[in-house]
């Protein structure tokens, strides 16, 4: 259970960006602003050991912060449905093509040093890291689809919530697996 909530904290500041994020540019720019500070004080301990998916998040709200409160950049405020879930799905499959897969240093959290470059491990940390990359990507098809009236704002919306509940549920049940399969 403690190394789930880690991984939470680690999507805390883009859980609250879509609870806070609204119609309005107050409520766009509070919700930018909670997250970016989110990201600082309760990723800290992250951003100190190079999280990449905390860093990424830090850099996303960073430069959304820019665009959007700084510059007042209308399309970037326009098309955040599609900049959120783009920018998730950008972090993990960078770090899969750096060779460093974000559920890796999860994981570690709580895995013994021994194992950290059995091979195992690293198969199933990539593994996951793409099934979280997919999951992403199908929030951003989602959310293309919703901009485009393909799909409406509520399916949408209970779809991408369904496809985060379903990575968790996934991540969860797989962990107990490769344990059960590692002994």
């Amino acid at each position: 259970m403690k190394d789930f909530l880690r991984f939470i904290v680690g999507f805390l500041p883009w859980i609250s960006f879509g609870v806070l994020a609204g119609p309005s540019l107050l409520r766009l720019e509070i919700a930018i602003l909670v997250s970016l500070a989110l990201t600082v004080i309760v990723g800290f301990g992250q951003l100190k050991k190079g999280f990449i998916l905390t860093w990424g998040t830090l850099l996303f709200f960073a430069a959304i912060a820019v665009l959007v409160i700084l510059m007042k950049n209308v399309w970037t405020m326009t098309h955040m449905g599609l900049l959120a879930p783009s920018g998730m799905a950008a972090i993990a499959w960078f770090s899969l093509a750096i060779g460093k897969p974000f559920v890796a240093q999860f994981a570690r959290e709580n895995a013994p040093v021994d194992r950290w470059n059995h091979p195992q491990f690293i198969a199933s940390c990539r593994y996951l890291t793409i099934v979280w990359g997919c999951l992403f990507l199908v929030s951003t098809a989602l959310a293309f689809a919703k901009y485009f009236h393909v799909v409406a704002d509520w399916a949408s919306t209970v779809l991408s919530i369904a496809s985060v509940v379903f990575g968790i549920a996934y991540t969860e049940w797989y962990k107990k697996k490769a344990r059960e399969n590692a002994k």
